[in-house]
Order: C-alpha cells, then structure tokens, then sequence
C-alpha cells in the first residue's frame, strides 16, 4: 500500500525553503558577504602577537650559554592608514660553564607607521569596509526578494496541486453520474 502525505501550505513551504538548492544558494551568498564584512573590520581591529625563541650555545672552549626571549605585543590599523605598533620583549641569558654571568634586560618599542602616498587618507583605507558593507546591504535585498518570490511560485504551486486535485475529483464524480 501506498502512503501518502498531506502538506498543508506551511509546512509546503518549510519544505520548500529547507531542499531548494537555489534558495540555500541565496542564504550562503549573504553569509559569505558578512564574512567578507568581517574579515574588513578585523582588519582595524587590535592585533595581539606573542612569541617564545629560544637558543643553546656550545663554543670550542666548551663554555655552554643558553637564551629565552619572550615577547609579546599588539598592533593595530588605524583609520587613516597608519599603523601602529607596541611590543614588550624580554630576554634573558646566562653562561652555564665558565664565567657564571647572567643577563636579563626588558626591551619596550613602539611604531607608529604612516604612509605618504599609497594608502594615506581616510577615505581609501576605510573603502574596503565601506564596499563590505554595501555587499552584504546588496546580498540581504537580493536574498530577501528572492525569497518572496520563490515563496510566491511555492504558493501559486501549491494552490495549483489542489485546483488540479479538484478538477481531477469533479471530472471523477460527473463521469460517476453520467
């Protein structure tokens, strides 16, 4: 025996709109737009950076010395185009054979870097973001006319089914009186 199933128009729809490969098509246009919006404004967000080198030294003497440099900062894009920049590096040293010195100094820089000519001015470091965020302004209209009129076909789909069901039916019971 067959069976069958009975949709009503909202569960039509739901339907529709979780198997069409056109309109999860749409959806993924505007979530790649916001990703793209995303990576633009990360672009201006502070930037953290830490690193740990370390170095083990044997000479001919057969004094041994060994070194940890830890270091970390952040550095940051600016609206005008400068970048800036603030790293702490710490290093210490120590001879393990021989002359028992030891050394430990703290270094603290900062940069700030300010194009002159490729990049300088406001308005070009910020178009980036700027076009971002038009895409995704773009891609949100699309994706939401898109899903009013495929809702619409679904729609007008649907209530063809059932206009066609009841001629079908009608055709039936005049053939059964006839």
């Amino acid at each position: 025996m067959i069976s069958t199933r009975v949709l009503d128009l909202r569960s039509a729809l739901k339907l529709s709109f979780a198997n069409n490969r056109d309109y999860q098509s749409q959806r993924e246009s505007v979530y790649l737009a916001a990703l793209t919006l995303t990576l633009a404004q990360h672009q201006f967000a502070p930037r953290f950076f830490g690193i740990v080198t370390g170095e083990w030294n044997h000479d001919s003497s057969g004094a041994e010395s060994g070194s940890i440099s830890p270091g970390l900062g952040w550095n940051m894009l600016l609206v005008n185009g400068a970048r800036f920049s603030i790293t702490v590096a710490q290093s210490f040293f120590q001879f393990f054979t021989g002359d028992r010195r030891e050394v430990a100094n703290t270094i603290v820089s900062g940069t700030l870097g300010q194009p002159l000519l490729r990049g300088f001015g406001t308005d070009i470091v910020r178009e980036p973001l700027t076009q971002a965020e038009r895409e995704v302004t773009y891609q949100i209209r699309a994706f939401e006319r898109f899903r009013k009129t495929f809702a619409v076909t679904v729609i007008t789909e649907y209530y063809r089914v059932l206009e066609t069901r009841d001629r079908v039916t009608n055709a039936y019971l005049n053939w059964q009186r006839l």
